[in-house]
């Protein structure tokens, strides 16, 4: 028996650019296939290691409650601002400048309205805990580009060859502190 399947797109992977691609080609009435390697545990493309964080520009805190849906006016929060300068700025900087101009510009400026269409898809976002601190009942989220030395804003994994955690590194250590750990797993 011959079971022939006809597919208009296969994407692979199931993380925030892939789900998008689907839902995409989906809209267009085009036949999609998601293919997925890692085990369940561990699906989501970026966002598994990344604690759901995701980078864009929104601007000021009314940015972030057009996304957000239970961040209320009574919530004592401070978030810095981000703006699409903010965020095209910390993308040369992480890549030293080697951005596709062109490509830079659309990924940033489209950045807001792409996190509210993946809303619109059913996506919900929350307030990370893992992305702010408290002090005195205020809750300071960090997400903007705090000083003239890139912060990075979320955690970070260093993963053996088999894909399992070795180390888990906090929003506020820098990659340089990875080295070691990387070249030792390297030369194993």
């Amino acid at each position: 028996m011959e079971n022939n399947k006809h597919f208009d797109v296969v994407v692979v992977g199931t993380g925030n650019a892939a789900l998008s691609a689907a839902v995409t080609a989906s809209e267009k009435n085009r036949k999609v296939l998601m293919l997925e390697k890692g085990p369940e545990h561990k699906r989501g493309g970026n966002s598994y290691f990344t604690d759901g964080a995701i980078r864009f520009a929104y601007n000021d805190l009314d940015g972030i409650r057009s996304i957000v849906e239970d961040l209320s006016d009574e919530d004592n929060v401070e978030m810095p601002e981000y703006s699409v300068q903010d965020f095209h700025d910390d993308l040369m900087k992480v890549t030293q400048g080697k951005s596709n101009p062109k490509l830079a510009d659309h990924l940033v400026s489209k950045s807001h309205e792409t996190i509210l269409w993946m809303k619109e898809q059913g996506v919900k976002f929350i307030m990370n805990e893992n992305q702010f601190y408290e002090t005195d009942g205020k809750k300071t989220f960090w997400g903007g580009l705090l000083s003239n030395k890139i912060k990075w804003n979320f955690t970070k994994f260093v993963i053996d060859r088999n894909g399992e955690v070795v180390k888990r590194f906090g929003p506020q250590d820098e990659p340089e502190k990875m080295d070691n750990l990387i070249s030792e797993l390297l030369n194993k």
